[in-house]
């Protein structure tokens, strides 16, 4: 270190402005060299030249502060214990470590959005009040940004804690352990690539206004002790939203928020959760648990809306879509949004119908493919009454041609071709529809598709009043 900079800190000396620091490798401050400083150890304006590094200094009071400052080369903070560590407006850096301190206030923030490129790595800290990266751009491809904490949510001194990343741009993020606080807010927070949270600790946290979460922004067991609010997010089109093994207590929000893919595996809601207004291209729900249920009114997948994406799904892609649909499905229901919960019941038979084989279920099969052609998996009433009519049509033109009518029926008897139609279409009708008198049929062939006949007729005017009905409970 530089032996005149030592020494004017050692002699008391705590304000360092518009000067050039050049240190030699393995030169360190320790808590010796600050015992002269009063309250505050201020450098501005400076450039640091080769490896500065603070270690094991306990100064509980001491506000240590870098404004408006370039580096050159690594600085390394380590087990120190300070009132404040700040590092404001910085200009440049290669390389920022700042690992298993104490802080009441760890500040890393600018006032403007200028570009840092380089690693900075904040790991293994405790802070109790305040913890803000805020205005920070962080977005060059060849660096990381990580931060990780040791607060525990159980210690009172960590309840009062507030963390920021307000309109900070990352190329990628990383936060990783402990408890970030009673208010996390990650307004306008833009990330390019990738967003990782792992294994977190949260009471409030606030996703608002968020401008782009880039390619993939993963929730890995992180728990949420208090109101998760993810809502009004409609630029995030492109992301992959990823929740697993996590935990909400109180009252997550995704309201009218945009995402390509989201995806919750093995997370469990205490409280009532609400999708509400949601749009997503694909969904994926496993083993989500919602104690006091879900709303998802209104809910858009993209993907269920294009005609030929049913067509295209594999087997195992059918099953696990029908297992998000049916929870989705189930908890529609339970807040009796009939609309969308037959909307979604319709989605659901379709992928049923494509996850399962003639050979292995031939009967579900059988009656799916006939529910499709008799209403569409949509339980469309036009749908039903145009295949009560149809069938009824082919097998009286079946039935016609087993009596031998049919070889002599001529346009002048169309009145007897009608009349006998509209009496196959009463279901409870048995006798032969051709004859004015009551007379029943004798040829087995003919008994044979009439009661096909009407089965097929009995069926599709049962599926058109249920189509009516959809929409009662």
């Amino acid at each position: 270190m530089d032996d005149g900079l030592k020494t004017r800190i050692s002699n008391g000396e705590y304000k360092f402005i518009n000067e050039t620091i050049k240190s030699s490798l393995f030169d360190l401050f320790s808590e010796n060299d600050l015992r002269n400083i009063g309250k505050i150890l201020l450098f501005q304006n400076c450039t640091f030249e080769g490896y500065l590094e603070f270690e094991d200094i306990k100064r509980e009071d001491l506000n240590f502060k870098f404004i408006e400052c370039t580096f050159k080369s690594e600085i390394a903070i380590k087990t120190c214990h300070f009132e404040t560590l700040g590092f404001i407006d910085t200009k440049s850096i290669t390389t920022v470590t700042i690992c298993s301190c104490t802080l009441d206030n760890l500040y890393f923030r600018n006032n403007d959005k200028t570009p840092i490129r380089g690693n900075v790595d904040i790991t293994n800290n405790i802070v109790f009040e305040n913890l803000k990266l805020d205005n920070l751009n962080h977005s060059d491809d060849e660096f990381s940004f990580s931060l990780s904490l040791k607060n525990e949510h159980s210690n009172i001194e960590h309840q009062n804690l507030k963390s920021t990343f307000k309109n900070s741009t990352f190329k990628n993020l990383e936060l990783s352990s402990g408890f970030y606080g009673a208010e996390t807010s990650f307004k306008k927070l833009e990330i390019e690539n990738e967003l990782r949270i792992t294994d977190c600790k949260f009471k409030k946290a606030f996703f608002h206004e968020i401008v782009n979460l880039g390619k993939n922004c993963i929730f890995h067991d992180c728990k949420f002790y208090s109101y998760f609010g993810f809502e009004d997010n409609r630029n995030c089109e492109n992301t992959n939203l990823t929740f697993k093994s996590c935990l909400f207590t109180s009252f997550p929000h995704f309201n009218r928020s945009h995402f390509n893919h989201l995806e919750i595996e093995h997370c469990t809601f205490d409280r009532k959760t609400s999708f509400d207004e949601l749009e997503v291209k694909s969904i994926k729900l496993y083993q989500a648990t919602f104690i006091q249920g879900a709303f998802f009114d209104d809910i858009k997948i993209r993907n269920l809306e294009d005609k030929n994406y049913f067509k295209n799904l594999s087997i195992p892609e059918a099953k696990e879509l029908r297992r998000t649909l049916r929870t989705i499905k189930h908890e529609l229901y339970k807040t009796e949004n009939r609309i969308d919960y037959n909307r979604f019941r319709g989605y659901e038979l379709q992928a049923y119908y494509k996850e399962i084989n003639w050979k292995d279920n031939f009967k579900d099969k059988f009656i799916l493919i006939t529910a499709w052609f008799s209403t569409g998996f949509d339980h469309s009433w036009l749908r039903a009454m145009a295949f009560t009519l149809l069938s009824a049509l082919m097998f009286y033109c079946s039935f016609l041609i087993s009596e031998d009518y049919l070889n002599s029926f001529q346009v002048y008897k169309g009145n007897e071709f009608f009349s006998g139609y509209f009496r196959f279409l009463l279901v409870t009708d048995f006798y032969n529809p051709l004859i004015k008198q009551r007379v029943f049929l004798t040829e087995p062939l003919s008994w044979l598709i009439f009661i096909l006949g009407k089965i097929f007729i009995a069926f599709g005017i049962y599926e058109m009043i249920q189509a009516f009905r959809k929409f009662k409970s």
